[in-house]
Formats: C-alpha cells, sequence, structure tokens
C-alpha cells in the first residue's frame, strides 16, 4: 500500500472511532464511497480495534457502564447531587441532561462521558481537557462550569450553566439585516478571544456550539431588539490548552487524525497535524460562521462527498466569493471573510480581536485591514463617514469612487503577469494625479474665483479635461468616462452622456475584446442611456448584441445573461414590441427567482419590469396584482423610500391603478413618490419631473385641470432652465401643457414660451 493510501485509510479510520458506534456505518458510506477497497482496509482496522479489549485490560484505561442509548432512554434520577429532568442532546463524547440544583436552587447542564462498552485514555483526557478549558473561563459569552466529578459507580460528569436559548442557524433567520447579524458575530469573537487569552483553542467552533439568549436572562422568550441578544458559547469538548503546565495532562491527536467538525476545520486541521494548531485555528472556523451568516451557504460544497475529497477541497480549492452569492454584500465585508478563511495560516488575522476590529472598523465606515490601503479607499472611507452637503464635492468623490473601483478592476485582471502589474500601478498613479489636478483643484475657491460651481459644470471641466489626458492609457480613460457617462445619464443629461459612454465602450473593445466582461458592461450602460433616452431602436440593437455576447461567454444561466434578457424585455415593451417583452420578461423573472429567492433585489425589479410589460400590453388586471406584490417586497426588504427600486415600484402600481380608474390609491402612491423623490433626489432630477408628469395626467383624467396645471408647468420650466436638458423632454414637457389647456377647454396663454423659459427668480 504506498504512503498516500495509508495515510487516507489512517485518517478515516482515527475519524471513525471519534464516532459513537451506530453512527460509523453511516459515516464510513460517507466517507468511503464507492471505493471497495478502502472500505474493506477501514472494516479490517475498526475490527482488530474491536477485538483488543485485552491488551485494553492492562493498559491505562477506566472501565465504566457506557451512558449511552440506555441511559438515553431510561435517563437516571440523579447524577451526583443533581436531579435529572431530562436528555438535552448527545454527541460523540458525552450525554447532556437538563438537571435541578438545590443549593443553590438553579437549573443546570450536566454532561456525561459516553464511552461505549469501555473508555480509552483519549476519550477520558478530552472529556478532562473539557472540563480544565471550562474552569479557566469567566465570560459572559462562554457558559460557566460549576462542578465536576465522578459518580459511585464510574461516571464522570461536569455541571455547567443551563443556557437556554436558540442555535446560531435557527436564530439569525429572525435577524434579516446583516448589521445585526455582524453585532452578533462580534460577541461570539469576544467570547473566542477571552479563551485565547486564557490559553484555550477550542477547535471545534460552528452554529451548533453557539447559543443565542436574551442579554441578562435565562427565560426562553426572544427580546424585541437585536442590541439586547447575547451569544454563548459552548462545547470545549475538543479545546486544546496552550500552557506548558497543562500540556501534560492534554492528549492532542495523532498525527493524521481529525478531530472537529468538518465543513468548520481549517486547513492544516483536516491535515490531522496538532503542531500546527494555534489561535489562527479558530479564526478560520469563525470565517465559516461569518460567510454562513451572510450568504447562509458554506464556503465549500461538501454534500455527498467521500472524506478525502473534502479534505482535498478545503485544503486546495478556494473558497466561493461571497458576492457571487449574494451580491449585495459590501466589497470589504467580503475582503474580511476571505481573509479570514486563508488557507495558511500567516495569511489569515493573527488574531480574533483583529478579525472583530475589522468587523467594527467596517460597521464605523473606517478602512479595514483586509484591503489594501490606497488613497483611493482611505478617501472613499472618509466619504462614508463624514457626508458631504455640497452637491459638486458629493460628485468629485464619487468619481473618485468609481475610478478607484475600476483601476482595481483592470488591475485585478491583469496582475498575473507582472509587467502588467507595473501597468496597474501607473494607472493607479495617472489616476489620482487627474483627480488632484483637475477635478479637485477646480473645486477650490481660489481657482473657480468665488463662482459657485454646479455638479454639471464639474461633469463638463472633467469631459474637457479628458482629451488627450492619457494618451498611453487607454483602460483609465475608459473607466473615467464610464463614471462621468453614467453620471451624466442619472441627472438625465443623456446627450451629454452618449460620447463618454461610447468612447468608454469603444477604447475597452479595442484593448481588452468584443466578449470582454468590461466591454459588455460598457455596451450596456450605452444601451440604457438609449432606453431611457427614448431612442429605443438604438437601445434595442445594443442590447441584442449585449444579450448574445452574454450567453456565448456566461451561458444561458448566468446572472448577467438574466440581467440582459431583463433589459432587452423592458426595451421590447418600451417600444412597439410588448409582446417580445413579455416572453422574456416572463423567463427573467423565473430564472431571477430561481437562482436569487423571492426577495433579492433582482427578483423584485423583474417581477415590477413584467408588470409594465402588462401595462403597456394593457392587460392591466394581469399586472396590478404582480406590481402590488412587486411594491410589497421592495418596501419589506428595502424600505419604502429606497429611490432606485421601492419608489419605482410605486410609480408601476401607481400608473396601472390610473388606468384601472382606481383614482384614489393611485393618486396616494404618486403623491407619496412625488414627495420622497422632492426630498431624496431633488426638485430637478429626472425622476422627480417624471412624477410631476404622472401625478398631472392623473389629474387630467379626473378633469382635474387646476391642480394639473402647477404641475405640469413646474415639469417644463424646470427643463426650460436647464441648459443640458434634452430637447426632446423639453418638446414633451410644452407639449403636455399644451395637451391640458385643450381638454381643459381653454386657449393656451400667448406667453406660454416666454413664461416656460423664465429663469427662476
Amino acid at each position: 500500500m504506498s504512503d498516500s493510501r495509508w495515510h487516507e485509510t489512517w485518517d478515516i479510520f482515527h475519524a471513525a472511532i471519534e464516532r459513537p458506534a451506530e453512527e460509523q456505518g453511516e459515516f464510513l458510506a460517507r466517507a468511503c464511497g464507492d471505493d471497495a477497497d478502502l472500505r474493506a482496509q477501514v472494516d479490517s482496522l475498526l475490527h482488530s480495534h474491536q477485538r483488543s479489549g485485552d491488551f485494553l485490560e492492562s493498559s491505562p484505561v477506566r472501565r465504566q457502564e457506557s451512558p449511552g442509548r440506555s441511559m438515553l432512554e431510561n435517563p437516571p434520577e440523579m447524577i451526583g447531587r443533581y436531579r435529572i429532568r431530562r436528555v438535552i442532546g448527545a454527541g460523540g463524547t458525552g450525554v447532556v441532561f437538563e438537571a435541578e440544583q438545590d443549593v443553590p436552587r438553579r437549573l443546570v447542564a450536566v454532561k456525561v462521558l459516553r464511552g461505549g462498552a469501555w473508555l480509552d485514555e483519549h476519550r477520558l483526557r478530552l472529556f478532562q481537557r473539557e472540563v480544565q478549558s471550562l474552569a479557566r473561563l469567566k465570560h459572559p459569552g462562554i457558559a460557566a462550569i460549576y462542578d465536576a466529578g465522578s459518580t459511585t459507580d464510574g461516571l464522570q460528569f461536569f455541571a455547567m450553566e443551563y443556557v437556554e436559548g436558540s442555535g446560531l442557524s435557527d436564530f439569525v433567520k429572525a435577524l434579516p439585516d446583516p448589521t445585526d447579524r455582524l453585532r452578533l458575530f462580534c460577541q461570539i469573537c469576544d467570547g473566542v478571544s477571552h479563551a485565547h487569552q486564557r490559553g484555550v483553542i477550542h477547535r471545534d467552533l460552528k452554529p451548533g456550539n453557539i447559543i443565542v439568549t436574551p442579554a441578562g436572562q435565562q427565560g426562553a422568550d426572544k427580546p424585541s431588539r437585536p442590541d439586547e441578544l447575547r451569544a454563548r458559547i459552548l462545547d470545549f469538548g475538543l479545546a486544546h490548552l496552550t500552557d506548558s503546565d497543562i500540556a501534560v495532562t492534554t492528549v492532542m491527536s495523532g498525527a493524521g487524525h481529525i478531530s472537529g467538525t468538518l465543513p468548520y476545520m481549517s486547513p492544516e486541521q483536516t491535515r490531522g497535524m496538532p503542531d500546527e494548531i494555534d489561535v489562527r485555528t479558530d479564526v478560520y472556523s469563525l470565517g465559516v460562521i461569518l460567510y454562513e451568516l451572510l450568504t447562509n451557504s458554506r464556503p465549500y460544497d461538501l454534500t455527498d462527498v467521500s472524506m478525502p475529497e473534502a479534505v482535498r477541497r478545503i485544503c486546495h480549492e478556494p473558497p466561493r466569493r461571497p458576492r457571487a452569492i449574494v451580491p449585495q454584500i459590501a466589497r470589504d465585508l467580503e475582503a474580511i471573510v476571505l481573509k479570514a478563511l486563508e488557507k495558511e495560516p500567516p495569511r489569515r488575522y493573527s488574531t480574533v480581536d483583529a478579525l472583530s476590529d475589522d468587523i467594527r472598523r467596517f460597521l464605523a465606515h473606517e478602512p479595514v485591514q483586509a484591503q489594501p490601503p490606497s488613497a483611493a479607499y482611505q478617501i472613499r472611507k472618509l466619504v462614508e463617514r463624514h457626508k458631504m452637503p455640497a452637491a459638486l464635492l458629493t460628485v468629485i468623490l464619487l468619481l473618485l469612487v468609481g475610478f478607484a473601483v475600476s483601476v482595481t478592476m483592470q488591475a485585478s485582471r491583469i496582475s498575473k503577469e507582472r509587467d502588467r502589474a507595473v501597468q496597474a500601478a501607473r494607472i493607479a498613479t495617472e489616476v489620482n494625479s487627474f483627480l488632484n489636478d483637475d477635478l479637485l483643484r477646480r473645486a477650490d475657491p481660489r481657482v473657480a474665483l468665488g463662482r459657485e460651481l454646479t455638479v454639471t459644470d464639474a461633469l463638463d471641466n472633467a469631459a474637457k479635461s479628458l482629451d488627450g489626458r492619457f494618451p498611453d492609457e487607454p483602460l483609465v480613460e475608459a473607466a473615467v468616462r464610464m463614471t462621468i457617462g453614467e453620471t451624466y445619464r442619472r441627472l438625465g443629461r443623456f446627450n451629454l452622456a452618449e460620447p463618454q459612454l461610447r468612447r468608454a465602450a469603444d477604447l475597452r473593445q479595442k484593448q481588452l475584446g468584443a466578449d470582454s466582461p468590461a466591454t459588455l458592461d460598457a455596451l450596456r450602460e450605452l444601451a440604457v442611456n438609449y432606453d431611457d433616452w427614448k431612442r429605443y431602436d438604438e437601445a434595442i440593437a445594443l442590447f441584442e448584441k449585449v444579450l448574445e455576447r452574454r450567453r456565448r461567454v456566461s451561458g444561458e444561466r448566468s446572472a448577467e445573461t438574466i440581467r440582459a434578457m431583463d433589459d432587452l424585455g423592458v426595451a421590447y415593451s418600451r417600444s412597439d414590441r410588448p409582446v417580445q417583452g413579455e416572453a422574456l420578461e416572463r423567463a427573467a423573472l423565473e430564472a431571477r427567482t430561481a437562482l436569487l429567492g423571492p426577495d433579492h433585489r433582482e427578483t423584485i425589479l423583474a417581477m415590477n419590469n413584467l408588470a409594465y410589460v402588462y401595462l403597456r400590453l394593457g392587460r392591466y388586471s394581469e399586472g396590478e396584482p404582480l406590481a402590488r406584490k412587486a411594491h410589497a417586497a421592495a418596501c419589506r426588504v428595502l424600505g419604502e423610500d429606497e429611490p432606485s427600486i421601492s419608489l419605482h415600484t410605486a410609480n408601476t402600481l401607481a400608473v396601472i391603478l390610473e388606468k384601472e380608474k382606481q383614482f384614489e390609491e393611485s393618486e396616494r402612491l404618486h403623491l407619496r413618490t412625488l414627495a420622497a423623490r422632492r426630498k431624496i433626489l431633488g426638485d430637478s432630477n429626472a425622476d422627480t419631473l417624471s412624477s410631476l408628469a404622472n401625478l398631472g395626467r392623473l389629474y387630467v383624467a379626473q378633469n382635474r385641470f387646476s391642480d394639473a396645471e402647477p404641475l405640469l408647468l413646474e415639469r417644463a420650466k424646470a427643463l426650460a432652465n436647464d441648459p443640458a436638458a434634452d430637447p426632446e423632454q423639453k418638446k414633451a414637457a410644452v407639449t403636455a401643457l399644451l395637451e391640458l389647456y385643450k381638454a381643459w377647454g381653454r386657449p393656451a396663454p400667448a406667453s406660454l414660451t416666454d413664461a416656460i423659459a423664465m429663469p427662476k427668480k
């Protein structure tokens, strides 16, 4: 037998004898899989192990009756001085009972060592180690030990604090807010840190060993506020004591002997190398727990795989990136998780405190240690902590974020080649120089000569200064133009956005290829600009191109392909092809529900888009329930005033209700949407102006012409006073006013055009 085959057999054998006899068969079937020879070798070792009773009689082994299945079925009335009430649970090393103590009067948890027909020294030392570990620890996040001993018939036991609550995995289902989960995770880290400071490494951290209770209480009632929760750590049965004076009583697993719960074990644990175990082993397990709290999944899929294959994945495969599962996870948070899950201990956080400190920095919008400390990154975190009231500075800082992210993306793509890494550093230097010399310096009052710069001024200056600015750095220029173009589009300056986005797409295609994800992102943004601009033929041509390439590159069921289907479906519906739009939107909604779940923001958006298709088709009775469902989900998940989706779904529902002549509810939704958009986006934002038009149209439909007039007039004036506004929008606003006066039966004022164009006082 080869060395590797022998180590594989030995690993599974040792893992099997750690388990109760009744669980070994199922474990071996999973660990050995279809490898009949491997199973036969392990069975042979187990058979020899079971026949070694005579040897064990003469070795340092203590006999005792097993607190196994008979004790589970017929618990004793007393263990020591504790009155047994019921069985709480059972594991590989012991059975835990709920019990009463008379003096002082309290509930306790009593753990009794289980050992089969015999108890070997290894199992006994594990139990004694748990007692020693708990005796060292006095922390509100760790269940305290009260007593330890043995009964007259030889049962080893200890009594500890009775913790009543919910397991971590079950409890976090009631905490949908990731911030609440992160604060709870920091509590867990505090308890583990306390153990580390007293020389105790847990080695088996997992959600099953963490109970969540109301802080300061022992009742089962759940608290009303997340800040009242307390996470309590249990089960130090595999704990490793690091102090030299305890080392002689600590039995570590032998080389090749795996101890712990596999999905939460670090690579060094799965290799069975005790000399490599230190506090960073618990850091890794906490990283798995954090990953699970954020994504509701684990870094590695170990379902129905053999033990050797599971070990191979943990030791050699990179974990799935959290943002690939939940795209809303912040990049800083993903970096923290991946640093905790580094395969080599020196690359992880050196202590649990370092991990929890980074989480707390993230919650405070401060730079985290897991991210490289670039200047752009530091500035972005500064902005998050201190919101700038001036629109100009806000836009400049947003540009900085966009530039930094774009440069980082480009650098990550080329970092595999040394010469490309040098180029990435050069790109970062050029971007920082551009921001300092061309944007930030122009915001200086001494340079602006006291003139109050507008957001459009800042963007115009940035756009003009780009020409010839990066002759040898086309990807930097593309990143800058993408950010400027996207900002123009969000401000409704579609005519100004178009050349920036088109140039960015051309540069990326030339440098990276037509099928590059970055090129397709640029083409999509250009198509969205055409769609918002109501130039539907051009939008559809680009969306069709993006969808075809996404299918070829990423596959039919990828998130990128589904988004492209959704984009094209909406564009079809806005033009004269709503039937084609319906087919695509149905497919997009079905795919997003299956891939992301019903409450994901992308799923909610697809639901709203399908409702819009029914609106365009005149099938209002089908669109209304779907629009209501989308709006309710958006408000529940994102909040009523979230501008990108929640207010968008409110607008769709309001328009459908108007078509169904449910004017009262439609008006209520339109008024609330308009008020929220004014507050959040400002009076001149394109979405705010759209709400003015929608509410004005609703009033016209009810012959409430005097209510409609000021709304449509405000919209027309806002567009007329904006020199950068699209001429087609200005024309549409004037046309809406003329149609109002026609329906009203009144001639339009002779000075209507002059009144609209009059500057604001």
